[in-house]
């Protein structure tokens, strides 16, 4: 915000809202927090907050209140677009790193509000989605871009793969579990479950009122008009499950014995998440190429931030991400 020179800085809000665990040290007693069923009830992809907030006493997981974390954008979206409040607002951008990554493109596809910008044309609010460096992305129907990585031993939580993946191919398939080892890594019945896909998302395991709400047909339609800006980390292509790092990937000079030199970044590294690819900077670039063969047109935007791995600081220091993030809506037009 200091170094940027599109704005004045005192033109500038700056919003952090903060996700919380009930066992996060800093928990108020009538906070709402995340319920730590992962990946489908996590705040990151608009599950309800636990019932045991607000007041409500740790026990009583029955009948307590709870939100969407997708209603709590939606409510700054409401509030900053109201114009008696604030009449000089040009541009809203949401923006996240990693795990913030995930909620903003999830939110982005789900968000009625912000499918309201489109529909009713706006134009005195220019309203845009940076997402960075994600672990992975929900995809809009059941295929994957095959590629593989030898043996890989999978749990619920993990796939281990034992030696390195071949580049994804420009083929676009629907994974089986025959496919596994020819052209694709794994397998997973629930692959395409949301947050990965849209499917199932009535599942009563992991039910999402909000996502069930928006309709997640009517959202893959109207996904291709969000204003919407993809990092990617050029040097962020280090997965944890794979024998070894990738050349390129971001190295640092001080590392824990069982790190090797590559910055172990706790990527997600499920089967539905390495379907996509088999590191961030891959699924990111595999993902437009998605966007652009599911639409049958390109579509958004993707930018590879030279000489960054995974680093929020930085992804979002970047002069790119500078430019996204701050510049006026009519200097795009």
């Amino acid at each position: 915000m200091l170094e940027q020179e599109y704005r004045a800085f005192d033109d500038i809000l700056l919003i952090t809202p903060i996700f919380q665990h009930h066992t996060d040290e800093d928990v108020h007693p009538f906070d709402a927090f995340g319920n730590t069923t992962k990946p489908s009830g996590d705040w990151r992809v608009g599950a309800q907050s636990d019932p045991r907030c607000c007041g409500n006493g740790h026990l009583n997981r029955d009948g307590g209140k709870s939100i969407s974390s997708f209603d709590v954008l939606d409510q700054f979206l409401a509030i900053l677009t109201d114009r008696q409040l604030y009449p000089n607002i040009d541009k809203i951008a949401y923006l996240g790193h990693s795990a913030g990554g995930q909620m903003v493109q999830r939110y982005s596809i789900m968000s009625l509000l912000a499918a309201a910008y489109d529909q009713e044309d706006v134009d005195w609010v220019d309203l845009e989605f940076i997402v960075a460096n994600p672990s992975s992305y929900t995809y809009l129907d059941e295929r994957r871009f095959t590629y593989e990585c030898g043996e890989c031993s999978c749990t619920r939580n993990n796939c281990t793969c034992h030696q390195e993946c071949s580049i994804p191919t420009t083929d676009l398939m629907i994974p089986t579990h025959h496919g596994v080892g020819k052209n694709f890594p794994c397998y997973s019945p629930h692959y395409n479950d949301w947050p990965y896909g849209i499917k199932n998302v009535e599942d009563e395991r992991h039910e999402i009122p909000y996502v069930i709400k928006s309709g997640p047909k009517r959202a893959a339609m109207m996904y291709k008009h969000r204003h919407m800006v993809y990092l990617v980390g050029q040097n962020d292509t280090c997965n944890d499950a794979l024998p070894t790092c990738d050349a390129s990937c971001w190295k640092r000079d001080v590392y824990e014995e069982d790190e090797w030199p590559c910055f172990r970044n706790s990527m997600d590294t499920r089967c539905p998440a390495m379907l996509e690819g088999p590191f961030r900077r891959n699924r990111g670039l595999q993902y437009m190429k998605y966007l652009e063969a599911y639409y049958g047109e390109p579509t958004h935007e993707l930018h590879v931030v030279e000489g960054v791995g995974y680093d929020a600081k930085g992804m979002f220091g970047s002069p790119i991400a500078i430019k996204k993030i701050f510049e006026h809506p009519n200097s795009r037009r």
